[in-house]
């Protein structure tokens, strides 16, 4: 019985080994099921099965240390700070034009607004004759004025006053034979004489028939009659209270 099961057992063995001998070492040499190591003589079988799940991250290392600067390309380095100040002040000159572009097409605009609203232009500024529905006093005359970026004028010189009193009759009322407007023109009573709005004695003076006033009155408005040969045309002297037909005004072209 014993005999039996030992036979069986070494065929068993002998399916998964071949012998190698007796000297010095084992009877049988296992076979190549899988990796094998040898130690002191003798091979060992190693098992290799599933690789198990991958593990958690370890923590970050510390950081090592900072290597030495690579070469540095002085030539294209001087080269590219070069090219990047020339592109800056190309730009900043081309925005430079740009502005001076848009300020001058602003200025035309402006200009050409302006000359639009002016009915007479001398000696550089924009004359304009504004004709309410109803009568004006002089702060109301000079609101007007304001209100489209000038003030009531002042006469100075002969031609202007000519040029002036041709623009006043040219716009005469129809119901009425004459017209007669505010300035911003005042007079000083005791020298009987015409000032200017910035307070200079007026070049020129042409009187209305009988007047200035004794007492004078301190504002200074023009009369026109619609007849031409007419000796009914001049400046007066009157309260700025009172209510006239329009007011003459001005504003500097520039």
């Amino acid at each position: 019985m014993m005999m039996g099961r030992f036979c069986g057992s070494v065929v068993i063995l002998m399916l998964a080994s071949y012998c190698l001998g007796i000297s010095n070492r084992m009877i049988c040499e296992p076979a190549q099921l899988g990796n094998h190591e040898q130690s002191g003589g003798t091979a060992q079988i190693i098992l290799q099965g599933r690789p198990g799940k991958r593990g958690a991250v370890g923590p970050t290392g510390l950081r090592g240390p900072r290597g030495p600067p690579g070469p540095v390309n002085e030539e294209a380095l001087a080269s590219l700070k070069q090219a990047w100040t020339e592109g800056r002040s190309t730009t900043e000159d081309e925005l430079d034009q740009i502005r001076r572009r848009l300020t001058h097409i602003e200025e035309n605009y402006i200009r050409k607004e302006l000359l639009e609203l002016c009915d007479l232009i001398y000696e550089e500024k924009c004359f304009f004759l504004l004709m309410p529905e109803s009568r004006v006093n002089v702060p109301e005359a000079e609101a007007a004025c304001v209100r489209l970026g000038g003030h009531l004028s002042n006469i100075y010189d002969r031609e202007h006053y000519r040029k002036v009193e041709t623009l006043i009759r040219s716009r005469s009322p129809t119901a009425h034979k004459y017209n007669h407007i505010w300035t911003g023109m005042t007079i000083d009573a005791q020298a009987r004489r015409i000032r200017l709005t910035n307070g200079q004695w007026a070049p020129y003076q042409k009187w209305y028939p009988n007047r200035p006033f004794t007492p004078a009155r301190n504002n200074v408005g023009i009369h026109t009659d619609y007849d031409t040969g007419s000796s009914g045309t001049g400046m007066f002297d009157e309260h700025e209270s009172y209510k006239l037909l329009g007011g003459f005004c001005e504003k500097a072209l520039t």
